[in-house]
């Protein structure tokens, strides 16, 4: 399957990230790629959630040590952590502008999770190629 997700650029922008500044030198490969993909998906952070993932954990389950999600996502419904997954799945299969199309739809908590998993997963997928 031919992958929209150029994975040698994303390497090369983390590495000349890490060199564009002194305090990017010091941050691990994963909080630069973190930094590159805000970067290319336009996708600002939050700091606290907005009360309806606070008022979800009746509904919520914890996560399977192997999960992909990020830790705070435990306190999302099922159905919210399978709309993720797939939001993912999608950005990994149809690139990252069809990810972000979706996903700038939801509360800015629900991005903020999005991106936290997509960097993970991208991540996972640069080191498994040995290009980080």
């Amino acid at each position: 399957m031919n992958n929209p997700i150029n994975y040698e650029e994303l390497a090369q922008a983390v590495q000349m990230k890490k060199e564009s500044a002194p305090e990017f030198r010091a941050m691990e490969e994963g909080e630069l790629l973190s930094h590159v993909v805000r970067e290319r998906t336009g996708l600002g952070g939050v700091t606290t959630p907005p009360a309806s993932h606070k008022d979800a954990q009746s509904t919520t389950t914890t996560l399977p040590e192997d999960s992909m999600l990020p830790s705070y996502a435990a306190e999302f419904s099922q159905e919210e952590k399978k709309v993720l997954e797939n939001l993912v799945s999608l950005t990994l299969e149809k690139g990252i502008a069809a990810g972000i199309q979706e996903v700038k739809k939801d509360d800015p908590f629900f991005i903020d999770a999005y991106h936290d998993m997509l960097a993970q997963r991208l991540g996972e997928e640069l080191r498994q190629r040995h290009l980080l």
